[in-house]
């Protein structure tokens, strides 16, 4: 991922996928956004002979780009029902777009709840930026 053109009007994010969960973009508007990429895995050697696609967006000032692990989605509560995507989405919906701590601190949060006292099975990383 690479955002180039942050001190211009129109910021683009450039996305390659390598088997990983796509970012998802909270729009200023409050719209969220996931765009749809695939990839390889890395590690396959698929990617090396074919290739990897590569998308730009158009990004907006305030808007946001979330990151995560597949950990996230795959966290499971005490009745081993898993976090997943629908529910992430709407969590980053639901989200403030002030600053990438509350962001951060909101899906934090909002993950915590869900898994409870569960035991953690995988890395659940995000990162947040803003532009």
């Amino acid at each position: 991922m690479e955002i180039t053109g942050a001190n211009t009007v129109r910021p683009v994010l450039k996305i390659a996928n390598a088997g990983c969960i796509p970012p998802y973009i909270k729009r200023i508007n409050g719209a969220v956004e996931w765009p749809e990429i695939g990839g390889f895995a890395l590690g396959q050697g698929l990617g090396a002979k074919f290739g990897y696609q590569q998308i730009n967006l158009n990004l907006s000032k305030g808007d946001m780009v979330i990151l995560t692990s597949d950990g996230i989605v795959e966290a499971m509560n005490e009745a081993k029902k898993f976090f997943g995507f629908e529910q992430l989405e709407q969590v980053i919906s639901n989200g403030p777009t002030t600053h990438v701590k509350a962001m951060l601190d909101h899906l934090q949060n909002e993950v915590s709840a869900f898994t409870g006292q569960a035991e953690q099975h995988d890395d659940m990383t995000i990162v947040v930026v803003k532009v």
